[in-house]
């Protein structure tokens, strides 16, 4: 029988003493005195050493972490050892010591002049002293601007603004999606909206859009925009909007329009359409469209002044054709689009080539109208020296056929997106045709965890280019010229927007934008793009 050690054990607890415990299991000497007031807890903590003692015993001899290292340590010598041993054994038993031997790609010769480099600090030709001094006039400030844009960036990230404002203005779990928006500068003022998006609209291939925007100079816009067969050879784009911008300028027509004659109306445009898309190769595809559209002017609001008819005279016949009348009509064109592009992020190498024609005619007799346009654009991205720089060029034609005084005058051409001639404000230029190019040298300033991740990209920008009614007109000494800079935003999924400043000779433009220059062409109808005129 299993002899009771409880008794004994209390028994002695209570006086405190100490004494050697010896169960059948084990033996344990109690090395402090218990005092008689807490024999309990003294006892529970002594039985259950005991316990993990016991259960200790039962389990298999492990090596402890000291073991594991020196094992780990010892494994690697061997084998650097062995490896050595192998490459330093030569066919004939030599061991070479002047890198010479075999390799798993075959002999390694002997050092000489035609098999080794010396990297030395190579001196610096006389002719690069000179240059280097405006160079580091030039890049010193942009270093400093870059670098304190990112260090701002880090700080805000690691104090959790920018996971605060991401939460605030990022998508939002409410049935499906929605975006802030915000839009500054150029024409607009400031103003903001919501996007409100569906991924998956009747159909897993199916996208839907509902944006809006309201801006502190009285502009409104409102767009719907659906694509159906994302990701197939063949898809259909349906869209509609409207536009109310109270203060769009006027100056007149072609390009020696004054900068003094700026006067004010009021547009209000809406348009509905389809687009039909056809994938005919790898990287070609045809567009056809068919587009209704109304434009019709007005006196803008009273804070605009002056209006348009106080600068241009009072005289019907001195007003520009269209004036205070609505345009009304259907536009029918073809596009053939080439995009070697692999990103709308930010791409380092491809082109862009499209070239549309159009026929518009009046569906009214108010405004009377019929004519062809055309459009020839052509994108470069060129890769620059290190990873991620690039220069993105953007050259562009656009032309009505038909004499501007026959044609609404809020049907021509004007310097708006994408044509912005960024160192003007929106309508400086306007004219049957517009010729012109824009250049971007971009590079990374901020990234997130990896190269192509969400971050920051810096660029200088120059635009160049004018309106012209014939192409007589087209004469370099009338090139408008700007220049400037700005940074572009890339979000998790695609190009978010850009903030950007730039000059010209008559005034000073800041931006903020969700649109772009380069890489617009496709999906007009679905990102609410302004239908007035061809773009």
């Amino acid at each position: 029988m299993r002899r009771n050690h409880t008794v004994p054990l209390r028994i002695a607890l209570s006086l405190g003493c100490r004494f050697t415990f010896r169960p059948p299991w084990g033996s344990l000497q109690i090395r402090h005195v218990f005092p008689a007031t807490n024999w309990r807890r003294g006892f529970r903590r002594m039985t259950e050493k005991i316990e993990r003692d016991r259960v200790r015993r039962k389990r298999k001899p492990h090596f402890g972490p000291a073991a594991g290292i020196w094992i780990t340590v010892v494994s690697c010598l061997s084998l650097f050892l062995s490896a050595a041993e192998a490459s330093e054994a030569t066919p004939d038993g030599r061991t070479p010591m002047d890198g010479t031997g075999e390799s798993y790609w075959g002999p390694i010769p002997a050092p000489s002049d035609s098999t080794q480099m010396e990297f030395d600090g190579a001196p610096r030709p006389a002719w690069e002293y000179p240059l280097l001094v405006p160079y580091r006039v030039v890049e010193f400030p942009i270093h400093m601007v870059t670098s304190g844009i990112g260090a701002s960036y880090v700080y805000l990230e690691n104090s959790g603004f920018i996971h605060w404002l991401g939460q605030v203005l990022g998508p939002k779990p409410i049935p499906y999606g929605a975006m802030a928006s915000f839009k500054a500068g150029g024409l607009s003022g400031f103003g903001a909206g919501v996007s409100v998006f569906h991924n998956e609209f009747f159909g897993p291939d199916n996208r839907l859009k509902i944006r809006t925007l309201f801006t502190s100079t009285g502009e409104k816009k409102a767009t719907l925009g659906t694509i159906y067969g994302v990701g197939h050879d063949a898809t259909i784009e349906m869209g509609g909007g409207y536009r109310l911008r109270r203060n769009s300028r006027y100056f007149g027509l072609g390009p020696n329009s004054k900068e003094a004659n700026e006067s004010f109306f009021s547009q209000e445009i809406g348009w509905g359409g389809v687009t039909f898309n056809q994938v005919v190769t790898e990287k070609a595809r045809i567009e056809l469209s068919g587009l209704y559209s109304s434009v019709g002017t007005r006196l803008p609001h009273h804070d605009h002044s002056p209006a348009l008819v106080d600068v241009f005279g009072g005289a019907a016949d001195d007003l520009p054709y269209g004036y205070g009348a609505r345009s009304e009509g259907v536009t029918w064109s073809i596009s053939l689009v080439r995009d070697a592009t692999d990103t709308t992020r930010r791409p380092e190498t491809g082109s862009i080539h499209r070239f549309r024609a159009a026929r518009f005619a009046s569906t009214t007799d108010e405004l009377p109208a019929q004519y062809w346009s055309y459009r020839i654009d052509l994108e470069h991205f060129i890769g620059l020296w290190f990873t991620e720089r690039a220069l993105a060029a953007r050259g562009y034609l656009n032309w009505i056929d038909e004499d501007r005084d026959d044609i609404p005058f809020q049907r021509l051409l004007t310097n708006d997106e994408p044509d912005l001639f960024r160192g003007f404000r929106d309508y400086r230029w306007r004219d049957a045709g517009m010729i012109g190019a824009s250049f971007e040298y971009r590079w990374p300033i901020w990234v997130d965890n990896h190269v192509n991740g969400v971050g920051l990209d810096a660029y200088l920008l120059s635009d160049i280019g004018q309106v012209f009614g014939d192409f007589e007109q087209i004469i370099p000494r009338r090139f408008q010229v700007s220049y400037g800079g700005g940074i572009r935003v890339i979000g998790n999924n695609d190009f978010v927007g850009r903030i950007e400043f730039a000059w010209s000779q008559e005034e000073f433009v800041f931006r903020l934008s969700s649109d772009q220059i380069f890489q617009y062409a496709g999906g007009g109808l679905f990102n609410g793009r302004d239908q007035s005129a061809l773009r």
